[in-house]
């Protein structure tokens, strides 16, 4: 029950936030087009606030969902021929005021995606989900569950920013931990591979062998064939086909190269067993290779 109200005030939220940038475009393209707008609301019902700013009645109402605007003389019915009015400009006026509401949706979107690009987001703040093994961080002593403090004399706030530090450097690293409630500085050496980058290029970066995400199923979808083969959350997934897996990531790659059902060696409460899980096709974009299919069995980190 918690869930579902959770769920439904971030729809409210989302919603109202669309809404109002929407019919805040009509507002400025109808104002910059000398059309009286007599009521900007935000919401709907009875009104809980209102002020009138120069022409416009500024109105807050008791229902949070969206909101809307009234220009004056925005029906046939109701247009007397003053030049401030909707219906006295031209045909392509109106046009311009119409379309400004979907315009402004777009300036959202591409300014909140520029706005993510730039800052990034955090996954798991900077906690090492798991450690290669023979990989520089083990051979220093990095622990899963420790958490990253900071790179050099650099603060380190979420994973990618740690990733693309570690990426970039040609030096050993040197790390301040936090491991229960104790500081420790590392001084960790770095080693060389190859990834694919998100334009689907392959590169040389700098690595020392730590991962956000240990191969620890953190939910299982509906209706795909990892519920389907008795699979649950918390379930440790040690091998796939018989290779060793350390991270979610070197999981993923191996189911998704799979074409036949895959055989999962798994961990739960300590013990350890064999499962096999028929896959799923599913379509998957990107920018070197365009369309292709992957094989999915419906488990997420």
């Amino acid at each position: 029950m918690i869930s579902f109200i959770f769920n439904f005030f971030i729809i409210v939220v989302v919603f109202s936030i669309l809404i109002i940038v929407h019919e805040f475009g009509h507002f400025i393209a109808a104002r910059l087009s000398g059309v009286k707008v007599t009521h900007f609301s935000i919401g709907f019902g009875p009104i809980v606030f209102k002020k009138k700013i120069k022409q416009t009645n500024l109105l807050i109402c008791a229902f949070p969902l969206g909101g809307f605007i009234k220009m004056a003389g925005d029906s046939r019915s109701e247009s007397r021929g003053y030049r401030d009015e909707f219906f006295s400009k031209s045909p392509g006026i109106r046009s311009m005021i119409v379309f400004a509401g979907p315009l402004f949706n777009y300036i959202l979107a591409f300014f909140m995606l520029a706005t993510v690009a730039t800052i990034g987001y955090s996954v798991e703040d900077s906690v090492v989900g798991s450690v290669e093994k023979g990989s520089p961080a083990q051979q220093a002593g990095i622990q899963r569950g420790d958490k990253i403090i900071s790179l050099g004399n650099k603060k380190v706030e979420s994973w990618p920013q740690l990733q693309d530090k570690i990426y970039q450097t040609k030096e050993p690293v040197n790390l301040s931990l936090e491991r229960n409630g104790d500081k420790i500085n590392l001084d960790v050496p770095v080693a060389e591979k190859k990834i694919t980058n998100e334009l689907g290029r392959e590169v040389k970066v700098s690595y020392i062998g730590i991962n956000a995400y240990g191969p620890i199923i953190g939910e299982v979808i509906e209706n795909y064939p990892a519920q389907q083969a008795g699979l649950k959350k918390g379930d440790k997934i040690l091998a796939v086909n018989n290779k060793d897996v350390v991270s979610w990531q070197g999981l993923a790659k191996e189911i998704q190269d799979s074409k036949d059902p895959v055989h999962l060696k798994v961990e739960r409460n300590s013990k350890v067993f064999s499962l096999k899980v028929p896959v799923k096709k599913e379509e998957f974009k990107n920018f070197k290779s365009g369309k292709k299919y992957i094989s999915v069995i419906g488990i997420k980190p």
